[in-house]
């Protein structure tokens, strides 16, 4: 091959929020700060990262007891074939118990494997101990394997857990493919900067599938990976690293953890991903009982933990009881929880957001854990391409999320399945989608950030989940959505929301936060929620877009809840839900919005025509419905309108800006401004 005389140097900032015109406004502190570019950590591949061609190899010959090198720098004692200085060295041939180990201190050093395989039953296969750099070519055509088939007995000071372990910066590349497998450990692991140029790997681990300490950089390749827990993994203190940084390649992981986790930045420009991990979404259950503390969904109680004695969903401990009018799932301004007792937790105070775990169940989602005597250890075999886990080790994982990043998740392109019985995406910090097709099933959150939330452009269809996109705050600001969620469509969470770590257990009691929101500015949104469609425990600002709510048909829930303020300027708003729980916009909003009370079946025809018989709003629900928030371009005070459902014709004259008020009393909703109360 052509020696590629060239260095891609990737710097890209991308916008947590585009601009504030899209997503800012003025009165609210986070809002005020949105805008800010963000920017990703760099990685560069150089000419050395990229080369595939060598001259004047070291040939290293390997064989039980008999290993060969034609040139310096090799030493081979017993199965053990040492690599002692800087140069190039291509391997071949088979140890079917031993190690190849780099020991070059300061020194550059380049591998070439030529159908090479290794097999050591009490360590890594390859151990590069000591080098400045090393860089690993698969050879064109060839097929080579590295395995590590038994417990590591430690050879020196170093915790060595891999099957290929580096304690050097290493770079992957070449046409050939590598086989990694690790019965006890770790597959591929760099205790530095793990980087990957190209090639085909399949990789099964008991622990992490392919893992970089300071990080894992990826611009091409194809990866098999099954792993009992991260399938790519990287974490570090320094808050500066442990990144994550993909920019191609396709991927199918398997994963009883993680499929991607990074305790830094995890950005992805590009690539397929086809992710599954726990035992998928479908292994998390949500029943149709109602109102454990707010109005949300308990999870199928089956063998799993039941309720505090004395307790029942939706009711408050013995010894407390309801103001008048104020229903199960909210705690009232000056009203405290039980001594011991948080919103969202059990009385014994165990996990915020509802249910404490079953004994020996690890966190990440109720029901998406796999308990430690369920799963087997490690195991080696052909790696199973099936949606489901075959391998783990005896340590229980606390995680099982699609893509997670403790710092920003940054989405700007790739096409990913991901099938979690976790969050489907999720970051302790800021979010960012702009741009790739994202199909989402998740056992919890679809898009979770304990910070914010943005989307301004890419395809995401979230298939199943308890709450689809939740964050402190959230923007959408273009971009073509939709979801389905057994709670909230979209919940705007005052702090980090306790259903992001421990799963769906009742509606989050979160106090009001004038400092948490929803904004949605662009894009087509349309969303199927059991739960409430939109759901802010602070503002609710709608500029733009085009938004269809398919509500909730019990009275707990409503297609809009908001407890600051909740305007509409702008945009096309369609929002379906029952009557108890109706809430419209309030009245500092410039577009005219009306809620009706009128019944309408899924399948049947919503439209919005003007006094000239101008289309104004068409809409076809996919639920039934006894209440309709619509607003649209042209709707204002003064006028009047034709609103007609499954053939039958309400006629409005707009009074206000503002038509309909609601009826309910429970909720993130208040009073006034045209908010909540009687019509």
């Amino acid at each position: 091959m052509m020696n590629l005389k060239r260095t891609i140097s990737i710097l890209v900032l991308l916008a947590i929020c585009l601009m504030q015109s899209a997503c800012g406004q003025t009165k609210n502190t986070v809002e005020e700060t949105a805008g800010q570019p963000v920017q990703i950590p760099a990685v560069s591949y150089s000419d050395k990262d990229l080369q595939t061609d060598y001259t004047d190899p070291v040939m290293i010959r390997l064989a039980d007891n008999d290993s060969t090198a034609e040139g310096e720098g090799v030493s081979a004692e017993g199965n053990t074939v040492s690599i002692l200085a800087g140069g190039t060295y291509l391997l071949d041939g088979t140890l079917t118990d031993g190690m190849v180990l780099v020991d070059a201190p300061d020194a550059d050093v380049w591998l070439v494997l030529s159908d090479a395989d290794i097999t050591n039953t009490t360590g890594a296969a390859l151990y590069i101990r000591e080098a400045k750099n090393v860089s690993l070519t698969l050879e064109e055509g060839s097929a080579n394997r590295l395995v590590s088939a038994g417990e590591f007995a430690q050879m020196d000071s170093n915790n060595v857990d891999g099957a290929l372990f580096s304690k050097s910066d290493i770079t992957l590349n070449g046409t050939g493919s590598l086989t990694v497998m690790c019965k006890t450990g770790h597959g591929i692991v760099s205790k530095d900067d793990l980087k990957i140029v190209s090639g085909e790997y399949t990789v099964e681990a008991a622990g992490q599938g392919i893992s970089g300490k300071d990080s894992v950089a990826v611009l091409d390749g194809t990866f098999l990976l099954t792993a009992g827990k991260d399938g790519i993994h990287s974490e570090q203190e320094d808050t500066a690293k442990g990144n994550v940084l993909l920019q191609g390649g396709t991927y199918t992981i398997r994963a009883v953890g993680d499929g991607i986790s990074a305790s830094g930045t995890l950005s992805v420009s590009g690539g397929t991903y086809d992710i599954f991990t726990g035992n998928g979404s479908a292994s998390v259950v949500h029943t149709d009982t109602e109102d454990w503390m707010g109005g949300g969904k308990m999870p199928d109680m089956a063998g799993r933990e039941e309720m505090p004695e004395g307790m029942m969903p939706g009711e408050m401990p013995d010894g407390m009881e309801f103001p008048e009018g104020i229903m199960p799932g909210k705690v009232p301004d000056g009203m405290e929880m039980p001594e011991g007792m948080v919103p969202g937790e059990m009385t014994d105070g165990r996990n915020p957001g509802g249910m404490g775990r079953p004994d020996g169940m690890m966190g990440g989602g109720f029901g998406g854990q796999i308990p430690p005597e369920a799963v087997p250890t490690g195991v080696i075999g052909t790696a199973d391409t099936s949606r489901e886990n075959t391998v783990s080790d005896a340590a229980a994982v606390d995680s099982s999320k699609g893509l997670k990043a403790g710092g920003t998740l940054a989405i700007s392109g790739g096409t990913f399945i991901v099938d979690a019985a976790d969050d489907a995406l999720h970051t302790n910090a800021d979010l960012s989608i702009s741009g790739g097709i994202c199909t989402l099933a998740s056992g919890d959150d679809g898009i979770h950030g304990d910070g914010h939330v943005e989307i301004s452009g890419g395809t995401i269809d979230i298939t199943k989940s308890y709450e689809g996109i939740e964050g402190h705050t959230i923007c959408i600001a273009g971009g073509d959505i939709t979801l389905q969620a057994d709670d909230d469509g979209l919940n705007a969470a005052g702090g980090n929301d306790g259903s992001g770590n421990m799963g769906f257990f009742g509606k989050d009691a979160f106090a009001a936060d004038e400092n948490a929101g929803i904004t949605i500015s662009g894009g087509t949104l349309v969303m199927q929620a059991a739960g409430d469609g939109i759901d802010s425990n602070g503002y609710l600002h709608v500029t733009g877009g085009t938004t269809y709510v398919n509500g909730p048909v019990n009275g707990a829930n409503g297609a809009l809840d908001y407890a600051a303020e909740g305007t509409i300027t702008g945009g096309t708003f369609i929002a379906l839900g029952s009557v108890g729980m109706a809430m419209n916009f309030d009245s500092t909003s410039t577009q005219g919005a009306m809620l009706v009370n009128v019944s309408g079946s899924a399948g049947g025809e919503i439209r919005l025509t003007d006094a000239n018989g101008t289309e104004l709003a068409i809409y076809i629900p996919l639920t039934s419905y006894s209440s309709v928030v619509i607003s649209a371009p042209g709707v204002e005070k003064g006028g009047t309108y034709t609103l007609t459902v499954d053939g039958t014709e309400t006629v409005i004259a707009m009074t206000d800006t503002i038509y309909g008020n609601g009826s309910g009393l429970m909720g993130g909703g208040r009073g006034g401004k045209g908010g909540r109360g009687g019509w």
